[in-house]
């Protein structure tokens, strides 16, 4: 099975166009503004290049970026993908870089809510980090400020603080996550016969969906007809 089969087709669409949101909110966050510059495209696909190799057993990764890839083929998807986002801003709406940030943070929210909830932590961790390695990537890939490659920023005010921004909902999530761990005060082996009917589900507050029990002192009832019983005592 595909990861994308495990997801309604817009929520797929958001999961691919993440990293690309990411990298033209780090380009609207500098002088660039939201179509940036050839640095900066070129910084995203080396950055979608990176996190194939980095990440080479991470099937989310590897279904956004397939393994094999060259520079060539990712730049041509790169700038379709950036003219479909700039066109479903304009749907939207959406004119600067500001609203572009506040925008991408919400999906940002949405994406790593669906992931977290359908994706092993493992996969998920290394897909929030590749969306910072493109923020930075992106950030360091030309001077705010400068005149013919004179002076200027490497990471400029507004990059740093929607970098932060970036890093705030990560690392909240990062603690929701945490947050979800259950623990349990005794030692046991955990029962949960019908578990697999609760995955992707929403679970009440305190709702029970198993048990800890210590299976080397059982204790088992059972009704028994009179002809076993003398083999039960």
């Amino acid at each position: 099975m595909k990861p994308q089969d495990n997801y309604e087709a817009g929520l797929w669409v958001k999961i691919c166009r993440l990293p690309y949101l990411v990298a033209m909110g780090m380009e609207g966050a500098g002088n660039s503004g939201l179509a940036g510059s050839a640095r900066e495209r070129q910084a995203m696909v080396e950055s979608l290049v990176e996190g194939g190799k980095i990440y080479p057993d991470n099937e989310l990764v590897q279904a956004i970026v397939p393994r094999g890839q060259n520079e060539v083929s990712i730049s041509e998807k790169v700038a379709q993908q950036h003219d479909e986002i700039l066109n479903c801003l304009d749907y939207n709406d959406i004119k600067d870089s500001n609203e572009l940030q506040k925008h991408l943070l919400k999906v940002l929210v949405i994406v790593l809510g669906v992931l977290r909830s359908r994706e092993d932590p493992k996969i998920v961790s290394e897909y929030k980090q590749w969306l910072l390695l493109i923020a930075k990537n992106v950030a360091l890939a030309a001077k705010e400020g400068d005149f013919m490659g004179f002076g200027g920023e490497r990471f400029s005010q507004e990059e740093r603080e929607f970098y932060a921004a970036l890093e705030e909902k990560i690392g909240r999530n990062n603690k929701e996550i945490e947050d979800l761990k259950l623990t349990s005060p005794i030692q046991g082996t955990w029962v949960a016969p019908d578990i697999h009917r609760l995955r992707g589900a929403y679970q009440r507050r305190g709702q029970r969906v198993g048990i800890v029990a210590d299976l080397n002192a059982l204790r088992i009832r059972a009704v028994a007809g009179q002809t076993v019983a003398a083999e039960l005592i």
